[in-house]
Protein backbone atom coordinates (compact mmCIF):
# COMPACT_ATOMS: atom_id res chain seq x y z
CA UNK A 1 0.00 0.00 0.00
CA UNK A 2 2.39 2.26 1.01
CA UNK A 3 4.74 1.53 -2.13
CA UNK A 4 1.92 2.47 -3.76
CA UNK A 5 1.27 5.88 -2.46
CA UNK A 6 4.97 6.45 -2.78
CA UNK A 7 4.12 5.59 -6.43
CA UNK A 8 0.73 7.38 -7.54
CA UNK A 9 2.10 10.64 -5.24
CA UNK A 10 4.84 10.96 -7.40
CA UNK A 11 2.85 10.47 -10.71
CA UNK A 12 -0.13 12.89 -9.52
CA UNK A 13 2.21 15.61 -8.96
CA UNK A 14 5.30 15.80 -10.98
CA UNK A 15 3.93 17.12 -14.34
CA UNK A 16 2.16 19.81 -12.57
CA UNK A 17 5.51 20.49 -10.25
CA UNK A 18 7.51 21.04 -13.46
CA UNK A 19 5.43 22.95 -15.52
CA UNK A 20 3.62 25.62 -12.56
CA UNK A 21 7.29 25.30 -10.09
CA UNK A 22 9.80 25.12 -12.74
CA UNK A 23 7.88 26.49 -15.29
CA UNK A 24 9.13 23.75 -18.20
CA UNK A 25 7.37 23.32 -21.25
CA UNK A 26 5.16 20.77 -21.85
CA UNK A 27 7.48 18.18 -23.55
CA UNK A 28 9.89 18.64 -21.46
CA UNK A 29 7.94 17.92 -18.74
CA UNK A 30 6.64 15.09 -20.41
CA UNK A 31 10.13 13.66 -21.04
CA UNK A 32 11.06 14.03 -18.22
CA UNK A 33 8.20 11.97 -16.63
CA UNK A 34 8.40 9.64 -19.03
CA UNK A 35 12.18 9.01 -18.25
CA UNK A 36 10.96 8.20 -14.35
CA UNK A 37 7.95 6.13 -16.12
CA UNK A 38 10.34 3.98 -17.62
CA UNK A 39 12.82 3.56 -15.41
CA UNK A 40 10.54 2.46 -12.96
CA UNK A 41 8.85 0.06 -15.26
CA UNK A 42 12.62 -1.41 -16.09
CA UNK A 43 14.51 -1.49 -12.81
CA UNK A 44 11.81 -4.74 -11.40
CA UNK A 45 14.17 -6.41 -13.69
CA UNK A 46 16.92 -5.78 -11.30
CA UNK A 47 14.83 -6.22 -8.56
CA UNK A 48 13.66 -10.03 -9.99
CA UNK A 49 17.11 -11.50 -10.46
CA UNK A 50 18.30 -9.84 -7.21
CA UNK A 51 15.19 -11.62 -5.45
CA UNK A 52 15.92 -14.51 -7.59
CA UNK A 53 19.68 -14.90 -7.17
CA UNK A 54 21.20 -12.97 -4.56
CA UNK A 55 19.30 -11.73 -1.90
CA UNK A 56 15.81 -13.36 -1.30
CA UNK A 57 12.86 -12.15 -1.15
CA UNK A 58 12.77 -10.90 2.28
CA UNK A 59 15.64 -8.73 1.92
CA UNK A 60 15.20 -7.25 -1.45
CA UNK A 61 12.18 -5.64 0.02
CA UNK A 62 13.39 -4.17 2.86
CA UNK A 63 16.64 -2.50 0.91
CA UNK A 64 14.04 -1.63 -1.70
CA UNK A 65 11.90 0.18 1.11
CA UNK A 66 15.08 1.77 2.48
CA UNK A 67 15.41 3.32 -0.87
CA UNK A 68 12.17 4.39 -1.24
CA UNK A 69 12.40 5.85 2.13
CA UNK A 70 15.35 7.94 1.28
CA UNK A 71 14.53 9.13 -2.10
CA UNK A 72 11.42 10.88 -0.73
CA UNK A 73 13.77 12.63 2.50
CA UNK A 74 16.04 13.93 -0.23
CA UNK A 75 13.28 15.16 -2.21
CA UNK A 76 11.22 16.51 0.87
CA UNK A 77 14.85 17.94 2.65
CA UNK A 78 17.30 18.87 -0.06
CA UNK A 79 17.25 21.82 -2.89
CA UNK A 80 15.77 21.59 -6.29
CA UNK A 81 19.50 20.64 -7.42
CA UNK A 82 18.94 17.29 -5.55
CA UNK A 83 15.56 16.50 -6.55
CA UNK A 84 16.80 13.72 -9.20
CA UNK A 85 18.53 12.32 -7.01
CA UNK A 86 15.73 11.60 -4.83
CA UNK A 87 13.87 10.62 -7.73
CA UNK A 88 16.30 7.94 -8.31
CA UNK A 89 16.18 6.35 -4.99
CA UNK A 90 12.57 6.25 -5.59
CA UNK A 91 12.86 4.51 -8.82
CA UNK A 92 16.06 1.95 -7.43
CA UNK A 93 13.99 1.35 -4.58
CA UNK A 94 10.32 0.88 -6.46
CA UNK A 95 12.03 -1.75 -8.80
CA UNK A 96 13.13 -3.65 -6.02
CA UNK A 97 10.59 -4.30 -4.10
CA UNK A 98 7.85 -4.94 -6.70
CA UNK A 99 8.64 -7.85 -8.24
CA UNK A 100 9.61 -9.36 -4.41
CA UNK A 101 6.16 -8.36 -3.09
CA UNK A 102 4.06 -10.29 -6.56
CA UNK A 103 6.04 -13.38 -5.90
CA UNK A 104 5.28 -14.22 -2.51
CA UNK A 105 1.84 -13.74 -3.13
CA UNK A 106 2.12 -16.11 -5.83
CA UNK A 107 4.23 -18.18 -3.29
CA UNK A 108 1.15 -17.87 -0.44
CA UNK A 109 -0.89 -19.74 -2.73
CA UNK A 110 1.25 -21.75 -5.10
CA UNK A 111 -0.81 -24.82 -4.50
CA UNK A 112 -4.40 -23.84 -4.67
CA UNK A 113 -5.05 -22.33 -8.23
CA UNK A 114 -8.89 -21.20 -7.44
CA UNK A 115 -7.35 -18.71 -4.17
CA UNK A 116 -4.30 -18.29 -6.41
CA UNK A 117 -6.02 -16.20 -8.84
CA UNK A 118 -8.61 -14.40 -6.74
CA UNK A 119 -5.27 -13.53 -3.97
CA UNK A 120 -4.10 -11.74 -7.02
CA UNK A 121 -6.83 -9.74 -7.54
CA UNK A 122 -7.41 -8.56 -4.09
CA UNK A 123 -3.72 -7.85 -3.59
CA UNK A 124 -3.98 -5.24 -6.35
CA UNK A 125 -7.07 -4.28 -5.24
CA UNK A 126 -5.83 -3.59 -2.09
CA UNK A 127 -2.39 -1.67 -2.94
CA UNK A 128 -5.12 0.78 -4.81
CA UNK A 129 -5.42 1.65 -1.16
CA UNK A 130 -2.34 3.58 -1.00
CA UNK A 131 -3.09 5.21 -4.61
CA UNK A 132 -6.47 6.71 -3.75
CA UNK A 133 -4.77 7.96 -0.13
CA UNK A 134 -1.85 9.74 -2.12
CA UNK A 135 -4.49 10.86 -4.80
CA UNK A 136 -6.40 12.51 -2.46
CA UNK A 137 -4.24 13.49 0.89
CA UNK A 138 -1.13 14.27 -1.62
CA UNK A 139 -3.19 16.25 -3.80
CA UNK A 140 -4.91 18.11 -1.09
CA UNK A 141 -1.79 18.71 1.00
CA UNK A 142 0.34 20.06 -1.62
CA UNK A 143 -2.21 22.43 -2.78
CA UNK A 144 -2.94 24.10 0.29
CA UNK A 145 0.99 23.39 1.67
CA UNK A 146 3.06 23.41 -0.95
CA UNK A 147 4.57 21.08 -3.43
CA UNK A 148 7.37 19.41 -0.57
CA UNK A 149 4.99 18.98 1.90
CA UNK A 150 2.94 16.82 -0.69
CA UNK A 151 5.96 14.67 -1.14
CA UNK A 152 7.05 14.31 2.61
CA UNK A 153 4.00 12.05 3.07
CA UNK A 154 5.67 9.13 1.39
CA UNK A 155 8.86 9.43 3.33
CA UNK A 156 6.21 8.84 6.71
CA UNK A 157 4.84 6.15 5.20
CA UNK A 158 7.15 3.85 3.81
CA UNK A 159 8.80 4.18 7.36
CA UNK A 160 5.79 2.63 8.74
CA UNK A 161 5.72 -0.32 5.73
CA UNK A 162 9.53 -0.92 6.61
CA UNK A 163 8.68 -1.49 10.48
CA UNK A 164 5.25 -3.71 10.05
CA UNK A 165 7.08 -5.85 7.24
CA UNK A 166 10.39 -6.25 9.27
CA UNK A 167 8.08 -7.27 12.62
CA UNK A 168 5.67 -9.24 10.36
CA UNK A 169 7.64 -11.66 8.91
CA UNK A 170 7.76 -14.15 11.08
CA UNK A 171 3.98 -14.70 10.70
CA UNK A 172 4.66 -14.97 6.55
CA UNK A 173 7.75 -17.17 6.97
CA UNK A 174 5.56 -20.00 8.22
CA UNK A 175 4.22 -20.46 4.69
CA UNK A 176 6.85 -19.23 2.69
CA UNK A 177 9.98 -20.45 1.89
CA UNK A 178 12.59 -19.62 -0.24
CA UNK A 179 13.33 -21.49 -3.11
CA UNK A 180 16.93 -21.99 -2.48
CA UNK A 181 19.20 -20.68 0.59
CA UNK A 182 20.08 -17.22 0.32
CA UNK A 183 23.92 -16.42 1.37
CA UNK A 184 24.66 -13.18 2.16
CA UNK A 185 28.85 -13.20 2.46
CA UNK A 186 30.37 -9.42 3.02
CA UNK A 187 31.56 -9.62 -0.84
CA UNK A 188 27.81 -10.03 -2.14
CA UNK A 189 26.70 -7.81 -0.23
CA UNK A 190 29.63 -4.87 -1.22
CA UNK A 191 28.99 -5.84 -4.93
CA UNK A 192 24.90 -5.81 -4.35
CA UNK A 193 25.82 -2.16 -2.74
CA UNK A 194 28.11 -0.93 -5.79
CA UNK A 195 26.26 -2.01 -8.71
CA UNK A 196 23.10 0.13 -6.87
CA UNK A 197 25.20 3.14 -6.13
CA UNK A 198 26.13 2.49 -9.96
CA UNK A 199 22.78 2.48 -11.16
CA UNK A 200 21.75 5.50 -9.19
CA UNK A 201 23.97 7.75 -10.42
CA UNK A 202 23.64 6.43 -13.76
CA UNK A 203 19.18 7.18 -13.33
CA UNK A 204 20.32 10.80 -12.10
CA UNK A 205 22.00 11.50 -15.14
CA UNK A 206 19.16 10.05 -17.35
CA UNK A 207 16.69 12.26 -15.90
CA UNK A 208 18.99 15.48 -15.96
CA UNK A 209 19.61 14.09 -19.67
CA UNK A 210 16.47 12.49 -20.98
CA UNK A 211 17.53 12.28 -24.79
CA UNK A 212 19.52 9.17 -24.14
CA UNK A 213 16.93 6.75 -22.52
CA UNK A 214 15.78 5.72 -26.02
CA UNK A 215 19.80 4.10 -25.64
CA UNK A 216 18.50 2.23 -22.44
CA UNK A 217 15.55 1.15 -23.81
CA UNK A 218 16.79 -0.99 -26.58
CA UNK A 219 19.65 -1.84 -24.66
CA UNK A 220 16.78 -4.07 -22.05
CA UNK A 221 14.95 -5.13 -25.05
CA UNK A 222 17.35 -7.07 -26.27
CA UNK A 223 18.93 -8.37 -22.75
CA UNK A 224 15.32 -9.43 -22.36
CA UNK A 225 15.10 -11.07 -25.60
CA UNK A 226 18.42 -12.67 -25.23
CA UNK A 227 16.95 -14.42 -21.88
CA UNK A 228 13.78 -15.53 -23.78
CA UNK A 229 16.17 -17.15 -26.26
CA UNK A 230 18.22 -18.79 -23.46
CA UNK A 231 14.96 -20.12 -21.64
CA UNK A 232 13.40 -21.46 -24.94
CA UNK A 233 16.54 -22.96 -25.82
CA UNK A 234 16.46 -25.10 -22.44
CA UNK A 235 12.82 -25.39 -22.22
CA UNK A 236 10.42 -28.69 -23.43
CA UNK A 237 7.79 -28.38 -25.62
CA UNK A 238 4.94 -27.51 -23.04
CA UNK A 239 7.16 -25.16 -21.19
CA UNK A 240 7.77 -23.63 -24.43
CA UNK A 241 3.96 -23.25 -25.40
CA UNK A 242 3.57 -21.23 -21.86
CA UNK A 243 6.29 -19.26 -23.35
CA UNK A 244 4.80 -18.08 -26.28
CA UNK A 245 1.65 -17.05 -24.63
CA UNK A 246 4.00 -14.73 -22.07
CA UNK A 247 5.49 -13.12 -25.59
CA UNK A 248 2.05 -11.95 -26.70
CA UNK A 249 0.79 -11.68 -23.41
CA UNK A 250 3.21 -9.36 -22.57
CA UNK A 251 3.33 -7.30 -26.52
CA UNK A 252 -0.95 -6.57 -25.50
CA UNK A 253 0.15 -5.61 -22.50
CA UNK A 254 2.45 -2.77 -24.47
CA UNK A 255 -0.63 -1.69 -26.27
CA UNK A 256 -2.51 -1.22 -23.07
CA UNK A 257 -0.08 0.90 -21.22
CA UNK A 258 0.55 3.24 -24.13
CA UNK A 259 -2.96 4.14 -23.16
CA UNK A 260 -2.25 3.73 -19.29
CA UNK A 261 0.21 6.09 -19.19
CA UNK A 262 -1.27 8.86 -20.50
CA UNK A 263 -2.61 9.28 -16.77
CA UNK A 264 0.38 11.15 -15.89
CA UNK A 265 1.36 13.42 -19.14
CA UNK A 266 -1.50 14.25 -21.26
CA UNK A 267 -4.18 13.39 -19.70
CA UNK A 268 -3.41 15.36 -16.37
CA UNK A 269 -3.03 18.54 -18.53
CA UNK A 270 -5.78 17.93 -20.09
CA UNK A 271 -7.65 17.51 -16.94
CA UNK A 272 -5.73 20.78 -15.38
CA UNK A 273 -6.88 23.23 -18.50
CA UNK A 274 -9.97 21.81 -20.63
CA UNK A 275 -11.89 19.94 -18.32
CA UNK A 276 -14.36 21.88 -15.81
CA UNK A 277 -13.67 20.71 -12.15
CA UNK A 278 -16.00 22.89 -10.88
CA UNK A 279 -18.32 21.15 -8.00
CA UNK A 280 -20.51 22.88 -6.27
CA UNK A 281 -18.58 26.05 -6.15
CA UNK A 282 -15.33 24.28 -5.22
CA UNK A 283 -12.57 23.75 -7.39
CA UNK A 284 -11.25 20.04 -7.27
CA UNK A 285 -7.38 20.06 -7.46
CA UNK A 286 -6.13 18.07 -10.42
CA UNK A 287 -4.59 15.47 -8.72
CA UNK A 288 -7.09 14.54 -6.45
CA UNK A 289 -9.10 13.70 -9.99
CA UNK A 290 -6.22 10.75 -10.32
CA UNK A 291 -7.88 9.32 -7.24
CA UNK A 292 -11.03 8.16 -9.59
CA UNK A 293 -8.39 5.07 -10.85
CA UNK A 294 -7.58 3.27 -8.01
CA UNK A 295 -11.54 4.09 -6.28
CA UNK A 296 -12.52 2.38 -9.45
CA UNK A 297 -10.34 -0.76 -9.01
CA UNK A 298 -11.61 -1.25 -5.12
CA UNK A 299 -14.96 -0.94 -6.23
CA UNK A 300 -14.66 -3.63 -9.25
CA UNK A 301 -12.04 -5.37 -8.26
CA UNK A 302 -14.09 -8.32 -5.78
CA UNK A 303 -16.83 -7.71 -8.53
CA UNK A 304 -14.48 -9.14 -11.57
CA UNK A 305 -12.91 -11.83 -9.39
CA UNK A 306 -16.51 -12.60 -8.28
CA UNK A 307 -17.18 -13.25 -11.98
CA UNK A 308 -14.11 -14.90 -12.83
CA UNK A 309 -14.91 -17.79 -10.30
CA UNK A 310 -18.87 -17.75 -10.92
CA UNK A 311 -17.75 -18.36 -14.83
CA UNK A 312 -15.22 -21.37 -13.62
CA UNK A 313 -17.89 -23.00 -11.90
CA UNK A 314 -19.99 -23.57 -15.16
CA UNK A 315 -17.03 -23.96 -17.47
CA UNK A 316 -17.67 -20.79 -19.23
CA UNK A 317 -14.35 -18.56 -17.73
CA UNK A 318 -12.69 -16.74 -20.96
CA UNK A 319 -9.19 -17.73 -21.98
CA UNK A 320 -6.69 -14.81 -21.10
CA UNK A 321 -6.17 -13.99 -23.89
CA UNK A 322 -9.81 -12.56 -24.46
CA UNK A 323 -9.93 -11.03 -20.92
CA UNK A 324 -6.85 -9.01 -22.19
CA UNK A 325 -8.41 -8.53 -25.48
CA UNK A 326 -11.94 -7.11 -23.77
CA UNK A 327 -9.55 -4.51 -21.40
CA UNK A 328 -7.69 -3.38 -24.17
CA UNK A 329 -10.95 -2.34 -25.74
CA UNK A 330 -12.79 -0.68 -23.00
CA UNK A 331 -9.75 1.24 -22.85
CA UNK A 332 -9.51 2.12 -26.40
CA UNK A 333 -14.15 3.07 -26.07
CA UNK A 334 -12.89 5.52 -23.03
CA UNK A 335 -10.14 7.49 -24.95
CA UNK A 336 -12.82 7.28 -27.94
CA UNK A 337 -15.20 9.43 -25.17
CA UNK A 338 -12.63 11.61 -24.42
CA UNK A 339 -11.92 12.81 -27.74
CA UNK A 340 -15.35 13.72 -28.19
CA UNK A 341 -15.07 15.38 -24.67
CA UNK A 342 -12.32 17.62 -26.09
CA UNK A 343 -14.52 18.60 -29.04
CA UNK A 344 -16.83 20.55 -26.30
CA UNK A 345 -16.79 24.10 -24.85
CA UNK A 346 -15.85 23.47 -21.10
CA UNK A 347 -16.78 19.53 -21.23
CA UNK A 348 -17.77 18.09 -17.61
CA UNK A 349 -15.81 15.72 -14.78
CA UNK A 350 -18.50 13.52 -15.76
CA UNK A 351 -16.89 12.60 -19.70
CA UNK A 352 -13.39 12.16 -17.16
CA UNK A 353 -15.03 9.96 -15.01
CA UNK A 354 -16.52 7.77 -17.44
CA UNK A 355 -13.55 7.36 -19.37
CA UNK A 356 -11.09 6.55 -16.24
CA UNK A 357 -14.28 3.83 -15.00
CA UNK A 358 -13.64 2.07 -18.73
CA UNK A 359 -10.28 2.08 -18.29
CA UNK A 360 -9.66 0.92 -14.85
CA UNK A 361 -12.21 -1.94 -15.34
CA UNK A 362 -9.55 -2.20 -18.87
CA UNK A 363 -6.77 -2.68 -16.58
CA UNK A 364 -8.75 -5.26 -14.13
CA UNK A 365 -9.00 -7.50 -16.70
CA UNK A 366 -5.06 -7.33 -17.47
CA UNK A 367 -3.09 -6.19 -14.95
CA UNK A 368 -4.17 -9.08 -12.42
CA UNK A 369 -5.04 -11.99 -14.97
CA UNK A 370 -1.52 -11.23 -16.71
CA UNK A 371 0.55 -11.48 -12.82
CA UNK A 372 -1.39 -14.33 -12.53
CA UNK A 373 -0.88 -16.08 -15.69
CA UNK A 374 3.23 -15.29 -15.10
CA UNK A 375 2.86 -16.65 -11.70
CA UNK A 376 0.97 -20.00 -12.93
CA UNK A 377 3.01 -20.27 -16.47
CA UNK A 378 6.63 -18.81 -15.73
CA UNK A 379 9.14 -21.63 -14.68
CA UNK A 380 9.83 -21.51 -10.78
CA UNK A 381 12.85 -20.45 -10.70
CA UNK A 382 13.07 -17.94 -13.02
CA UNK A 383 9.58 -17.02 -11.61
CA UNK A 384 10.67 -12.69 -10.44
CA UNK A 385 12.70 -12.24 -13.15
CA UNK A 386 9.62 -13.08 -15.97
CA UNK A 387 7.23 -10.86 -12.99
CA UNK A 388 10.31 -8.25 -13.46
CA UNK A 389 9.80 -8.27 -17.37
CA UNK A 390 6.37 -7.90 -17.66
CA UNK A 391 6.54 -4.55 -15.55
CA UNK A 392 9.49 -3.79 -18.05
CA UNK A 393 7.28 -3.87 -20.92
CA UNK A 394 5.39 -0.77 -19.24
CA UNK A 395 9.23 1.16 -19.65
CA UNK A 396 8.54 0.68 -23.51
CA UNK A 397 5.17 1.90 -23.36
CA UNK A 398 5.99 4.13 -21.47
CA UNK A 399 8.70 5.69 -23.73
CA UNK A 400 5.92 5.10 -26.97
CA UNK A 401 3.11 6.79 -24.65
CA UNK A 402 5.90 9.94 -23.99
CA UNK A 403 5.55 10.55 -27.88
CA UNK A 404 2.06 9.81 -28.49
CA UNK A 405 1.48 12.91 -25.36
CA UNK A 406 3.94 15.25 -27.12
CA UNK A 407 1.73 15.72 -30.07
CA UNK A 408 -0.83 17.56 -27.70
CA UNK A 409 1.96 19.56 -26.29
CA UNK A 410 1.53 23.35 -27.29
CA UNK A 411 3.23 26.87 -26.52
CA UNK A 412 2.06 28.71 -23.31
CA UNK A 413 -0.80 27.87 -20.81
CA UNK A 414 -3.79 27.44 -22.40
CA UNK A 415 -4.44 24.38 -24.58
CA UNK A 416 -6.43 24.20 -27.31
CA UNK A 417 -8.85 20.86 -27.41
CA UNK A 418 -8.48 20.25 -30.74
CA UNK A 419 -5.05 18.82 -29.92
CA UNK A 420 -6.68 16.58 -27.70
CA UNK A 421 -8.91 15.81 -29.47
CA UNK A 422 -6.99 13.88 -32.27
CA UNK A 423 -4.77 12.28 -30.27
CA UNK A 424 -7.12 10.52 -27.83
CA UNK A 425 -9.26 9.46 -30.82
CA UNK A 426 -5.73 8.08 -32.63
CA UNK A 427 -5.13 6.21 -29.32
CA UNK A 428 -8.72 4.71 -29.38
CA UNK A 429 -9.24 3.39 -32.86
CA UNK A 430 -5.70 2.02 -32.27
CA UNK A 431 -6.61 0.23 -29.02
CA UNK A 432 -9.55 -0.96 -30.45
CA UNK A 433 -7.48 -2.13 -33.51
CA UNK A 434 -5.12 -4.15 -31.35
CA UNK A 435 -8.10 -5.54 -29.03
CA UNK A 436 -10.00 -6.99 -32.16
CA UNK A 437 -6.83 -8.29 -33.57
CA UNK A 438 -6.20 -10.52 -30.73
CA UNK A 439 -9.73 -12.30 -30.45
CA UNK A 440 -8.90 -13.12 -33.81
CA UNK A 441 -6.10 -14.81 -33.08
CA UNK A 442 -7.49 -16.43 -30.03
CA UNK A 443 -10.56 -17.48 -32.61
CA UNK A 444 -8.10 -18.88 -35.29
CA UNK A 445 -6.18 -21.05 -32.02
CA UNK A 446 -9.19 -22.45 -31.17
CA UNK A 447 -10.83 -23.49 -34.77
CA UNK A 448 -7.46 -24.72 -35.53
CA UNK A 449 -7.46 -26.82 -32.35
CA UNK A 450 -10.93 -28.19 -32.91
CA UNK A 451 -9.79 -28.86 -36.52
CA UNK A 452 -7.35 -30.90 -34.92
CA UNK A 453 -9.49 -32.60 -32.68
CA UNK A 454 -11.50 -33.62 -35.54
CA UNK A 455 -8.64 -35.00 -37.32
CA UNK A 456 -7.04 -37.39 -34.73
CA UNK A 457 -11.00 -38.48 -34.49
Amino acid sequence: MWERFSNFGLRSLLVLYFVQSWHWSDQQSYAVFGVYVTLLCLTPVLGGYLSDRVLGRRNTTLVGGCLILLGHLCITFLADTEFMFGLTNVIVGTGLMVPSMCSLVGMLYANDKPKHDRAFTLFYMGVNVGGILAAVVVGFVAHHFGWHAGFSLAAIGMLIALLTFFYGWRYLSLYIEEPHRVSLTKNNVITVAMVLVGIILSFCYLLNHPQYIMVLVVAMIILCVLLFIKLFHSADFAVKKNLWLLVLLYTLTICFFIMYEQSGTSLMLFTERVIDRNIGGFLLPTPVVTAMNPIYIIVFAPLTASIWVWLAARKREPNVLVKVALGLILTAIGFLLLAFAASLNHPNLLWLALAILLSSIGELFIGPVVLAAISELAPARFNSTLMGIWFMTGSIATYLAVGVAKLTSVAGDVAVGDHYEQVFRLVGYNGLAVGVLALLIYGVYRLRRSTLHEIRL
